[in-house]
């Protein structure tokens, strides 16, 4: 879900750092403005279950243009 630029979503353990290495190098710039990432607080490593994060960020975009 997101709004403006405020962005809630729940990311699978193992596409956490892809999805960040894809925002920091996305053109136009995006910056992460604020980040919480929480983890569960009960997985049990022994079930084929993969444990996923759940992230809150704010988000801006920066644009370099040419003038013509």
């Amino acid at each position: 879900m997101c709004s403006s630029d405020l962005c809630d979503l729940t990311v699978p353990a193992h596409k956490l750092r892809d999805l960040l290495y894809a925002v920091e190098t996305h053109r136009p710039y995006l910056f992460i403005d604020s980040a919480d990432i929480t983890a569960p607080v009960v997985w049990d490593p022994k079930s084929n279950a993969e444990p996923a994060y759940e992230v809150r960020w704010s988000v801006s975009a920066y644009r370099w243009v040419v003038p013509k």
